[in-house]
């Protein structure tokens, strides 16, 4: 049986290095593998060796996709290389989150009662 395997170079401190990136289903690799720097051509019309999401950019330093602010990478649940697949957060916590907190002073809460529930929310 074959098996497609991803193959990333990635290009630090001067070096041209091999990353593999797949799971155990990918099977053995028996041949030789080598790193050559893209072309400067190459680069222009695509930083990254592989196609990043919509929602990716490229780190010029390490030629790799990460999602942009707001989004997760869920690549790696999908054996994909980082920055393939991005989804939105929901509730972003990259963007924080907001508390609304209501409370009934109306004329049927008791003022024993009114202040036990100001003084649990003054510990927050």
């Amino acid at each position: 049986a074959q098996f497609q395997r991803q193959v990333r170079c990635d290009f630090t401190n001067g070096r041209a290095e091999l990353v593999y990136e797949g799971n155990e289903m990918s099977g053995k690799y028996t041949g030789e593998l080598i790193c050559r720097p893209l072309s400067e051509e190459r680069l222009l019309r695509n930083p990254c060796p592989y196609t990043c999401s919509e929602t990716a950019q490229c780190s010029a330093n390490s030629l790799e996709c990460a999602c942009l602010k707001g989004f997760r990478d869920l690549s790696s649940q999908h054996h994909k290389a980082n920055g393939s697949i991005c989804s939105k957060y929901v509730n972003s916590p990259t963007n924080g989150t907001d508390y609304v907190i209501l409370l009934d002073v109306s004329g049927s809460i008791k003022p024993d009662s009114a202040n036990k529930m100001i003084d649990f929310l003054s510990d927050f």
